[in-house]
């Protein structure tokens, strides 16, 4: 009898299996640099930070289905992440925790009001070397800390239940505005953009919220060039409002696909908190929908494309670039006659990472590098179908920007293409099909449904 009433205990128990098919970690790390350290983005700020506005945060969701599939999802308050960085911590998961390459993934919001994630010599030029000795030796402890929140959320595993849905985020703007001289980097409300929210939500068996992950396909940009103050722009903001209205969860943030996007408006940090208030707002209605569950299995997939990448220009029209009014045409043909000046020819193709995870049949999440455009999300949607799916972008190595065949005709800020160590150059129009065509490779070997 006792062995009867235990069994029915058991079966009307929610912390039955069948009710909680997860196993969820969290963890969360401080990364606001101690020291002054230089700041990610804008080329004219060659002096460290001046303070702090906001602290900024690495945080770790980790995952394993009842088969025992494990995965872990980082997302960092950071401009970017380097491959490199990545792929070295992603070695020593494998080795500790026996994890896949293809089940660590490590997002960027973008935010430019954070520090350097790497030191490259080539952008060292003209900084002061007690500054750049003082970013080098945050990146170190940078890597240590984005690999231990890891370690730390695989550490912490417990049922849960996942779901999601999606919202509206209204300030995201595309930024390509076409004028008489060209296009520039401003305000363009007819542009095309991806204002949907990703909300996926963890929850403990009881129903109790444990973690919200939101995604936003939009620059990190409120505070502008003129800003030497650290904090995670409307992305650290909106983490911070939706912790203060459900205490003990983490809120989470992952960048979309909006290379060509920027918050409106923008400029100080006031409009930061403003964006960052109006998106805590849009999660906080969409958790109190009944969102869609998200059954098991999970099955993830990453593959490297080689994006191809143009010849350089004739040495001629790189010297005439180098006298342009635009920063990044200076800039680039700057890097092509170093590299030519040291008997180098650029490279022909540049390694992408592309992620997928498919979560059995209910969500596909697709992780790109770089800093994609928007019309990524459509190109990926007619490839492997519209519903059931979200786009990251800045996801394992930000390495510049991935143009479509759009933006590569139209010219711009955004088709400037790759800038990392030797590897200068344009990608191709024909980067676009590669992309798309791994993804709908990966969608394949992971079992989504393709129409």
């Amino acid at each position: 009898m006792k062995r009867f009433l235990v069994l029915v205990l058991l079966l009307l128990s929610p912390l039955h299996a069948a009710d909680a098919p997860w196993q969820v970690g969290l963890a969360t790390v401080r990364i606001t640099p101690t020291q002054p350290v230089l700041m990610y983005g804008y080329a004219n700020r060659t002096e460290p930070h001046q303070g702090v506005a906001g602290d900024l945060y690495a945080k770790a969701l980790a995952l394993q289905d009842p088969e025992g599939n494990r995965a872990v999802i980082v997302t960092c308050d950071l401009g970017g992440v380097h491959g490199d960085m990545i792929d070295r911590i992603a070695t020593r998961l494998g080795r500790s925790h026996q994890l896949p390459r293809h089940a660590v993934l490590y997002n960027a919001s973008h935010t430019h009001a954070g520090p350097w994630a790497w030191v490259a010599k080539e952008e060292t030029k003209g900084i002061a070397k007690p500054a750049v000795a003082a970013t080098r030796e945050y990146v170190v402890q940078l890597e240590k800390m984005l690999e231990q929140v890891a370690v730390d959320a695989l550490s912490k595993m417990s049922p849960a239940n996942l779901s999601w849905g999606l919202g509206m985020a209204p300030f995201v703007m595309n930024r390509r505005q076409f004028t008489d001289k060209g296009i520039i980097l401003g305000f363009n409300p007819k542009g095309p953009v991806d204002r949907s929210v990703l909300v996926l939500r963890a929850d403990d068996p009881q129903g109790r919220l444990r973690m919200v992950l939101m995604g936003v396909a939009c620059h990190c940009t409120c505070t502008g060039g003129k800003n030497f103050q650290i904090n995670g722009d409307y992305a650290g903001y909106a983490q911070a409002a939706l912790q203060a209205k459900y205490p003990g969860v983490q809120a989470m943030f992952m960048a979309g696909c909006g290379g060509d996007a920027n918050p409106w408006p923008r400029g100080e940090i006031a409009q930061a908190e403003q964006h960052g208030a109006t998106l805590a707002a849009e999660v906080a209605r969409v958790l109190a929908e009944k969102l869609t569950p998200i059954r098991p299995p999970l099955r993830t997939a990453l593959q490297n494309v080689a994006l191809p990448l143009a010849p350089p220009a004739p040495r001629a029209e790189l010297e005439k670039m180098t006298k342009s009014s635009s920063s990044w045409e200076r800039y680039i043909g700057g890097r092509h006659l170093a590299l030519l000046a040291r008997g180098l020819q650029p490279p022909t193709s540049f390694p992408m990472p592309v992620a997928l995870w498919q979560f059995g049949t209910d969500f596909t999440l697709v992780g790109l590098s770089g800093e994609p455009v928007n019309d990524y999300v459509h190109l990926i949607e007619n490839a492997i179908g519209p519903t059931r799916l979200w786009v990251a972008g800045y996801c394992n190595d930000v390495f510049g920007y991935v143009p479509t065949a759009r933006i590569l005709a139209e010219g711009g800020y955004e088709s400037r293409g790759i800038d990392r160590g030797d590897a200068v150059g344009i990608f191709t129009p024909q980067a676009e099909k590669e992309i798309v065509a791994a993804v709908k490779n990966l969608a394949q070997q992971t079992g989504r449904a393709i129409r």
